[in-house]
């Protein structure tokens, strides 16, 4: 009974398999500077777009984890979620998509606080945008 209730619980564990790549040149989208002041430069802004369905997000940073389950894009707006930290504290943040390999980066690498997270076939990028996406 035991070890049939083990073997279960270890096929429904989930794994994504992708390729992880970190760009440096900026997301172009149409926006203007109009959103820019309402944003805050010490924080950092992660927003995962496109090609996540019903997957873990798990980040890890400074000894921190956090966990959102169930993200799934919103095709209609192209986002799945934002999540939002203090920038400054941040050294090296690591992120994994349901179980998956960790992307990690420097967000101080970047003159941009604001960031694209987001599936391209099995690749997952990390990409700055030059100005603050709006979803409508």
């Amino acid at each position: 009974m035991i070890l049939t209730l083990l073997v279960f619980v270890g096929c429904t564990t989930k794994t994504k398999h992708y390729e992880i790549k970190v760009l440096h040149n900026y997301i172009e989208n149409n926006e203007i500077e109009r959103h820019e002041n309402k944003l805050d430069n010490n924080v950092l802004y992660l927003f995962f777009l496109s090609g996540f369905k019903d997957d873990i997000i798990e980040i890890n940073y400074d000894n921190i984890s956090l966990k959102e389950n169930s993200v799934s894009t919103d095709e209609s707006l192209g986002k799945a979620t934002t999540i939002v930290f203090n920038k400054s504290a941040i050294t090296n943040l690591k992120i994994k998509v349901s179980n998956g390999p960790e992307l990690v980066f420097n967000p101080f690498e970047f003159d941009s606080n604001k960031m694209g997270i987001y599936f391209n076939g099995d690749t997952l990028i990390c990409q700055p945008f030059r100005y603050a996406p709006t979803f409508e």
